[in-house]
C-alpha cells in the first residue's frame, strides 16, 4: 500500500483567520455604501501587525443577485486581497438570480467569483464542476493548511455530482493536511437549540411545476456526517447565514464538537447582518498561538469578534471562544517512507 503522509509540523508562530461574514447589505445601495471595502481595505493595511494568513467569506457575497452593481461593488471590495494575502468566497443563497431557488441562474457569482477570478493564484487548488465551490491551501506559521468553500447546503443531495461529492474528494485526496471549511449555512443560534441546523431549516429548492416546490439541501447535521466525522484533517467549520436570536445580538454562536474517537472539530457562526449599518464594522478573528513549549505541542485557537475600525473587541459571551488543540495527537509525526 501506499504510504501515509508524514503529520504536519506545529507551526512555529501565530497567525490569523479573518471571517468576513455575509455582506450582502454591505454592497446594497439601500443601506450604507462601502462597509465591505472599508474591512478588506482594514485586512490589507493589517497583514503584518494581525498575522493575517488567509480571509474566509462565508457567503451572501450580495443581497440582489439581479443587481450588477452590487456584484461590481463586492467584486472591487475583495480585490483588494488579490495578491496579498489568499481567500475564499463561498456561495450563499442571496448569490442565486432567485432566492433560494437552486434551479435559478448562478452565472453572476461564477463570473465574479468562479475559477476564472483565481487562475493565476498559486494558492488556488480547483473548483467543482459547477464552480460554486472551491479548494485552496494557503501556509501559516510554517504550515501548509487545506480551505474547502462548500456551496450553500451543499447542494442537491440527490445530486451524485452536489457539493458535498466534490468536497469529499478534495478532503480524500489531501490527508493528513490541517482543514478549515467554510459553507454558508452550518451552524444557528436559535434559541434552546443552538448547534448544527436540522432538516426543517432548510429552504433550497427544486421547482417541481405549478408553482411547489421540494427542498433539496443537506442539513447542518448531515454536512458533519459526510465531511468532518470521516476526516480527523478536518480541525473547524465555519459558516453564516443565521441570526436566529431576531435582533442585532444574533449571528454568533462557537461550539466544540466530537467525532465518535473523540477528535474535536471547531464550529463558528458569523454572520452580523442584523447588526447596525450590516455589520459594516465587523469580523470574527481565529487566531491560532503554538505552545512556545515544543514538549507540550498545543496550539490555542481563539475565536473573538472585533470591530477593526473601532480597534474594539466584543466582549459578550457569544463573540469570545477559546480551545487548546493537541497539534501532535491530531498530526502524529510519521515516516513518509514505508517500513522495512
Amino acid at each position: 500500500g501506499q504510504p501515509r503522509p508524514p503529520g504536519a509540523a506545529l507551526p512555529t508562530e501565530a497567525f490569523t483567520i479573518v471571517v468576513l461574514g455575509d455582506s450582502q447589505y454591505l454592497v446594497d445601495p439601500a443601506f450604507p455604501d462601502g462597509g465591505l471595502m472599508r474591512l478588506t481595505s482594514w485586512i490589507v493595511r493589517s497583514i503584518e501587525s494581525h498575522d493575517i494568513a488567509f480571509v474566509t467569506h462565508v457567503g451572501d457575497v450580495v443581497n440582489d443577485a439581479a443587481d450588477d452593481g452590487q456584484w461590481l461593488r463586492a467584486d472591487a471590495a475583495l480585490g483588494l486581497l488579490d495578491g496579498t494575502v489568499p481567500y475564499s468566497v463561498a456561495f450563499g443563497n442571496h448569490d442565486y438570480a432567485s432566492l433560494h431557488h437552486v434551479d435559478s441562474s448562478t452565472a453572476r457569482f461564477r463570473w465574479f467569483f468562479g475559477p476564472r477570478r483565481y487562475a493565476d493564484a498559486a494558492w488556488y487548488v480547483g473548483s467543482s464542476p459547477d464552480g460554486l465551490s472551491h479548494a485552496q491551501r494557503f501556509v501559516a506559521g510554517g504550515v501548509t493548511f487545506l480551505h474547502v468553500a462548500l456551496v450553500w447546503e451543499g447542494g442537491d443531495a440527490s445530486d451524485p455530482v452536489n457539493g458535498v461529492a466534490w468536497a469529499r474528494s478534495v478532503l480524500e485526496r489531501f490527508p493528513g493536511v490541517p482543514t478549515i471549511l467554510t459553507t454558508h449555512a452550518y451552524l444557528w443560534d436559535a434559541p434552546g437549540k443552538e448547534g448544527r441546523y436540522p432538516l426543517e431549516a432548510r429552504s433550497g429548492f427544486r421547482s417541481n411545476g405549478g408553482g411547489e416546490h421540494r427542498l433539496v439541501g443537506w442539513s447542518g447535521e448531515a454536512l458533519f456526517e459526510q465531511l468532518v466525522a470521516p476526516f480527523p484533517h478536518v480541525i473547524a467549520v465555519v459558516g453564516g447565514h443565521f441570526h436566529e436570536l431576531g435582533h442585532a445580538a444574533g449571528g454568533q454562536y462557537t461550539q466544540l464538537s466530537s467525532r465518535q474517537d473523540g477528535v474535536e472539530v471547531l464550529e463558528v457562526l458569523a454572520n452580523f447582518q442584523e447588526y447596525p449599518d450590516g455589520g459594516a464594522d465587523l469580523v470574527r478573528l481565529i487566531t491560532f498561538t503554538p505552545s512556545s513549549d515544543p514538549e507540550t505541542a498545543t496550539v490555542e485557537v481563539a475565536v473573538s469578534t472585533y470591530a477593526p475600525l473601532r480597534d474594539r473587541t466584543m466582549e459578550e459571551a457569544s463573540s469570545r471562544f477559546s480551545w487548546t488543540l493537541d497539534w501532535n495527537a491530531r498530526f502524529p509525526r510519521r515516516s513518509s517512507t514505508p517500513s522495512p
